[in-house]
């Protein structure tokens, strides 16, 4: 539901942007769409982007110049801030709730994890082979594979030694094991070719896992963190600010 000052804001927005339907949406995975309609563009903004000041100035010259002459690059940079100070807003307000939560602790026994949650709910499979993969570069990552299950030549899972930290929460520790064992039921269910990686009932499989949402929350405000490989402001109790994104990329 849109509020007055939210309709004025979209109503200014597009007069400045003749031929474009401007939509306000909590988009889930990004802060901007846009997409082409019959005879118009469709330009979808989150709200944290509508209420910038400086909305309809990176707004306006990335639609006008379609892209070229840097805006693009300018606006990506603009939306990054964006969410850099939407980060550390969301994490200075579960700052306590992030320091209560249970971690792994220093000496994390990966297999006695996997085989907990392996005779909860995979008891009826047999249990991969569990392992470390190989340590990631020390840098910023602009990326992380948390785990991979491997059905050839047996079934394994590794997982990524960056989560061997003793500051990962046990939760979503968990959660990528448990993530994995799913793919060990879609294989050995015999799932078409046809069927997706992550289909419905993998989707399914998932939820199931009882600290799911804690989980993915856990792992909304570490990863910064995660891909920095370095400790969280609310694990050694420091100011709430995000690694930034400028670190060295990860090739």
């Amino acid at each position: 539901m849109s509020l007055p000052g939210d309709r004025e804001r979209l109503s200014a927005l597009s007069r400045q942007l003749p031929g474009v339907e401007v939509r306000l949406r909590r988009l889930r995975r990004s802060l901007v769409s846009v997409r082409r309609a019959s005879d118009r563009l469709i330009l979808t903004l989150h709200p944290a982007v509508v209420y910038d000041p400086d909305c309809s100035v990176f707004i306006g010259a990335w639609i006008a110049h379609q892209g070229r002459h840097g805006t693009s690059q300018r606006l990506r940079a603009w939306l990054d801030d964006i969410r850099l100070r939407n980060r550390n807003a969301d994490m200075e307000m579960h700052r306590n709730h992030l320091r209560g939560m249970e971690t792994i602790g220093g000496d994390c026994d990966v297999q006695a994890r996997a085989s907990r949650i392996h005779a909860a709910a995979f008891a009826d499979l047999d249990l991969p082979v569990l392992r470390w993969s190989r340590r990631p570069p020390k840098r910023r990552l602009r990326h992380l594979r948390f785990g991979c299950y491997r059905r050839l030549p047996q079934p394994v899972i590794e997982i990524s030694p960056r989560l061997a930290r003793p500051w990962v929460a046990a939760c979503f520790f968990d959660h990528v094991l448990h993530h994995e064992l799913c793919h060990h039921r879609q294989h050995r269910s015999g799932a078409p070719r046809s069927e997706g990686i992550h289909s419905k009932r993998f989707r399914v499989w998932e939820r199931d896992f009882p600290g799911h949402d804690e989980a993915l929350f856990w792992e909304r405000m570490a990863l910064p963190w995660l891909l920095d490989d370095s400790e969280p402001p609310w694990y050694r109790d420091a100011p709430c600010t995000v690694p930034p994104a400028s670190s060295p990329p990860s090739s």
